[in-house]
């Protein structure tokens, strides 16, 4: 099966969203600032890359379900790299947000494990695995923003960009995964719908954010890493 001439406009335009944001991020000096960040869109557009052009070879589901599965991983470090950078300079924030996190990732391990069993490998990955492993991130990242939040830990300006990004996309995606696994190949004709549009808008907010000048004042978070010691206001 070939993706149709609508869906690989849209993957060369996701693409070109792509390099803009790698671009922007090298050139700004902001990859240093989010690395699995830049590991997972390097990932995207590899993996776009490779469906596009080969899609003879790469456009199977297989291929599909270890593609999704190593976003899924880069996604979750992608988490976790967020709360750390966020959380460890404030000590009493730090180690709630360790414990939070050791609990989603218990419960990650359990669902995973609990996961009933499907005939086919690929579709329990596509409609019970990777929706469960989905909703874990997102659930992880809310909790990271709410506990930022209640703490009044300033956030980095392109950190906090990320993250509400990631929240939107990781809630959809979700959602229409675990629609896939409710009601089966039916529901993969929505998916292909909606699904490639969606990063679309997604990919050029993040190329957006990537090149975007910071404003006057944005510096806050720094200034303060600075005063609690910090070296350059890096935590």
């Amino acid at each position: 099966m070939k993706p149709d001439p609508l869906s690989v406009a849209i993957a060369l335009l996701v693409e070109a969203a792509l390099v803009a944001a790698l671009t922007g991020l090298a050139l700004r000096g902001r990859w240093r600032q989010l690395l699995a960040f830049t590991a997972y869109l390097a990932a995207v557009l590899t993996g776009n890359i490779l469906i596009t052009w080969w899609p003879e070879r790469f456009w199977v589901l297989s291929f599909w379900v270890v593609k999704e599965a190593t976003y899924a991983a880069l996604l979750l470090g992608v988490v976790l790299e967020l709360a750390w950078l966020t959380f460890r300079p404030f000590r009493g924030a730090a180690t709630t947000a360790r414990r939070m996190i050791l609990v989603a990732l218990l419960l990650l391990a359990a669902l995973l494990a609990l996961a009933p069993a499907r005939d086919s490998a690929h579709l329990a990955a596509a409609g019970e695995l990777l929706p469960r492993f989905a909703t874990i991130t997102v659930w992880l990242l809310a909790g990271v923003l709410a506990l930022a939040h209640w703490y009044r830990v300033p956030w980095d300006r392109f950190h906090l960009s990320v993250a509400w990004s990631l929240v939107a996309h990781m809630t959809v995606f979700g959602v229409l995964l675990r629609l896939e696994g409710i009601h089966g190949w039916a529901a993969q004709v929505y998916l292909n719908a909606l699904d490639p549009p969606a990063y679309l808008a997604l990919t050029s907010w993040w190329a957006w954010v990537a090149w975007r000048p910071e404003p006057v004042g944005a510096d806050a978070r720094q200034h303060l890493l600075e005063d609690l010691g910090f070296e350059g206001g890096r935590a």
